[in-house]
């Protein structure tokens, strides 16, 4: 959980952020677990009351063991008459603050306008479907503003694993988890033995054998390669293994590039026990 000490932090962080609207227990609405549905199955947003000026929340999915993986620690915390929201995540080392600058009936806007994306954090819930809109804005490429939504709905019985029973689901989540460059995701999707292999004529190469192996290699790719995504033109299953035309694009010296490969992936009990790779064409 995010610790107290960078809570006190935002004492001295107060004169960067816009003015504050509203107090805490106004937000009471947010308690709760949101669910919405993503390329690689349902995602959830939990919050809870800890106390009158703290609430706790996580965002959060299900991996292919069931257990709950956290994507982000969240807090909102009351301060001298302000709320703050703090997202944690993995890639920044501290939680990074936004300042309430907004608070209306099911409305909560906050702010920072010091950071890089996003800028604005906005929660609106309509009360008539009991669903959640959550969206953040910034800077985008050039003069263009950038927005994301993210849609919810309430849940109301405690969430429970689903298990990727379809090879072509399988391949498009493992797919969704590569162009994230989300290497923990991709270890949930595969067995442990996972093997990945190049086939070049009647030559078979191992490229990574274990999961500890492919999340090495995989990271190391995605260091060297942070615009590199894969889609799916074409799927075709065949029992337990999936037939995949896949196109891989990015950006290169001279500008976008890109390249088509036949891939075949072999699952075992819903997850990916081999991935064969052949030669890539233009």
């Amino acid at each position: 959980m995010i610790r107290s000490g960078m809570i006190l932090l935002l004492v001295c962080l107060g004169s960067l952020f816009p003015s504050a609207a509203g107090q805490l227990d106004e937000l009471k609405w947010l308690e709760g677990t949101w669910q919405r549905e993503t390329r690689r199955g349902p995602a959830y947003e939990t919050w809870r009351v800890l106390s009158e000026r703290t609430f706790e929340g996580e965002s959060w999915r299900f991996d292919a063991d069931g257990a709950r993986r956290i994507g982000e620690e969240l807090l909102l915390v009351e301060m001298g008459g302000d709320v703050f929201y703090l997202p944690k995540v993995a890639e920044n080392p501290a939680p990074v603050p936004f300042r309430m600058s907004e608070s209306a009936a099911g409305r909560a806007v906050f702010e920072n306008p010091q950071h890089d994306f996003p800028q604005k954090i906005v929660y609106e819930l309509d009360v008539e479907t009991d669903r959640l809109l959550v969206w953040i804005a910034g800077p985008g490429d050039g003069d263009e503003p950038r927005r994301v939504d993210f849609r919810f709905t309430r849940v109301t019985e405690e969430p429970a694993p689903v298990a990727i029973a379809d090879p072509i689901a399988a391949v498009e989540a493992l797919t969704a988890a590569f162009n994230d460059h989300d290497v923990d995701a991709m270890l949930a999707l595969v067995s442990d033995e996972v093997e990945w292999l190049s086939v070049n004529g009647a030559t078979v190469g191992v490229e990574a054998a274990g999961k500890q192996t492919l999340s090495e290699g995989m990271a190391g790719y995605f260091d060297s390669c942070p615009s590199c995504r894969s889609a799916l033109e074409q799927l075709m299953p065949a029992g337990s293994r999936v037939c995949a035309f896949e196109r891989a694009s990015w950006e290169s010296a001279d500008g976008p590039d890109s390249q088509h490969s036949l891939a075949v992936y072999e699952l075992q009990d819903g997850r990916v026990r081999r991935v064969y790779y052949f030669p890539a064409e233009p």
